[in-house]
């Protein structure tokens, strides 16, 4: 009988660790090594529906990742690593041309395949 006890509960830690590894797999494999990040800019809350901002996407290390415009939508989109911290600036003009500038930071994990950050837009002073 302690035979079969023993037995069993071999038979259980077994299948204990299969279960835990194929768990550990599948968590691994959804996990994305970049992500389809968007961009938007707001001015007091509103989404800015022009062209005419430019997005600069900057790594940890302060080097330039990506450079793009905003299109009609007011809104810009870039593929990069996931797994990062990143800072954005955007400048440029809203549809009455006047001079606007933003910043965000952000970190970028692996949980999602596409990302919406929202970048929060002040007019520039003229002084």
């Amino acid at each position: 009988m302690f035979k079969n006890i023993i037995n069993t509960s071999s038979k259980v830690f077994l299948l204990s660790l299969i279960l835990m590894y194929s768990m550990g797999f599948l968590a691994c494999k959804y996990k994305y090594f970049t992500s389809n990040t968007t961009f938007t800019c707001k001015l007091n809350g509103n989404k800015l529906l022009t062209n005419t901002i430019n997005i600069e996407v900057y790594d940890e290390s302060h080097n330039l990742v990506s450079k793009q415009t905003t299109n009609y939508d007011g809104q810009a989109m870039v593929v990069i690593p996931t797994e990062m911290n990143y800072y954005v600036e955007a400048y440029g003009m809203d549809n009455q041309r006047n001079k606007i500038k933003g910043d965000a930071s952000f970190y970028l994990d692996s949980d999602n395949e596409y990302e919406f950050i929202e970048i929060p837009m002040k007019y520039v002073s003229s002084h």
